[in-house]
């Protein structure tokens, strides 16, 4: 597993559904071209969810009545996963193969197992993250090295969880807007976040499979190399 640098051509956007029109067509920026594969990526867990058993889909609707700030989408590939990764709407999302739920669905020892390895994971990489200087958005201050977009959780057919976090660099402009908020005696808790609309980010997105392992990668990151994107631009692990 690598850090990859994400550009103009990649597939993880944060936009969704109809709050994800209302968006582009606000801002104007490029995702308004992506609308229409926004919405056939996620009709790609509607689909998975189809076919699980009675069980399975109560079990999945539990875990999104329990967890409303996550996002929940059932993929079966790896490509599933990483198309349905960072499509939700929510600042967290979890992809699960039916597999997997199903075996969840059958035991609910094994099923609470699992809930606590997916929540862990999130607050492993939040705290991390912050640890490093990445906040997320309305948290920054001057120290603050960058943003976090989206914090994603992958489950496979052998219970394995992989963690994906996409991470923005926090631009000279943005840093002004924080300066200013500071003289104007805004709040220090809450400070203004914009994403450079239509001007140009960078952007990362970090794939682990462990705490070392992610701790590793965000360490490594070298913002000179990571090229620039436009705000709603999707993502690609392939780079």
């Amino acid at each position: 597993m690598s850090i990859n640098a994400l550009g103009s051509n990649s597939f993880l956007q944060d936009v969704y559904s109809s709050p994800l029109t209302k968006r582009a067509e606000k801002e104007k920026t490029p995702a308004g071209k992506d609308v229409k594969g926004a919405l056939e990526t996620n009709n790609i867990s509607a689909k998975n969810e189809e076919n699980l058993s009675t069980k399975a889909q109560e079990l999945l609707a539990r875990l999104r009545e329990k967890y409303g700030d996550y996002d929940f989408f059932v993929g079966n590939t790896k490509e599933e996963h990483e198309k349905l990764s960072g499509s939700g709407s929510k600042e967290f999302s979890v992809c699960i193969t039916a597999a997997e739920l199903e075996k969840m669905a059958a035991d609910e020892e094994y099923a609470a197992k699992k809930e606590k390895e997916i929540e862990d994971s999130v607050a492993m990489c939040k705290r991390i993250s912050e640890k490093y200087g990445y906040v997320q958005a309305g948290e920054e201050d001057e120290n603050t090295v960058g943003v976090i977009n989206k914090i994603s959780v992958s489950v496979g057919d052998d219970g394995k969880i992989s963690i994906f976090a996409e991470l923005e660099k926090l631009s000279e402009a943005q840093r002004e807007r924080i300066e200013k908020a500071r003289e104007e005696k805004a709040d220090d808790k809450k400070l203004p976040y914009n994403k450079e609309t239509p001007n140009s980010v960078k952007r990362v997105t970090i794939e682990a499979d462990s705490e070392e392992d992610f701790i590793a990668k965000l360490q490594a990151i070298n913002w000179k190399n990571v090229g620039e994107s436009y705000s709603g631009d999707k993502f690609d692990f392939s780079v």
